[in-house]
C-alpha cells in the first residue's frame, strides 16, 4: 500500500508527515532481550542490515505538544515536542 503524505502549514512553517500502514510491531521475547544484553554476541554499533548489504529503514513520529512564549523582537518561541521511533 502506498504511504500517505500530509503537508500542512503550521505557524508559517511547512510540515510534511508521511503516514505508512506497513509498520508492524512484534513483542520482545526474553531470549531476544538476553541476546541484546550479551556483549559477546551482539554488536550495538552495527546497523540491523549491515551484513545484508541493504539500507536500514527507520520509522519515526513527531508529536507537537504546544508552542508558546512568542517574541516578535527576537523571533524566539518555546516548543514542546515528542519523538517516537
Amino acid at each position: 500500500m502506498e504511504p500517505k503524505i500530509c503537508i500542512f502549514l503550521f505557524y508559517g512553517y511547512i510540515m510534511v508527515m508521511v503516514i505508512s500502514e506497513d509498520v508492524h510491531f512484534v513483542p520482545l521475547s526474553r531470549g531476544f532481550i538476553n541476546l541484546l544484553e550479551d556483549e559477546k554476541r551482539y554488536n550495538k554499533y552495527a546497523t540491523p542490515t549491515q551484513y545484508d548489504g541493504m539500507a536500514t529503514n527507520v520509522s519515526m513520529s513527531m508529536y507537537i505538544e504546544g508552542i508558546s512564549s512568542f517574541s516578535a523582537q527576537t523571533m524566539d518561541y518555546h516548543l514542546d515536542m515528542y519523538f517516537q521511533q
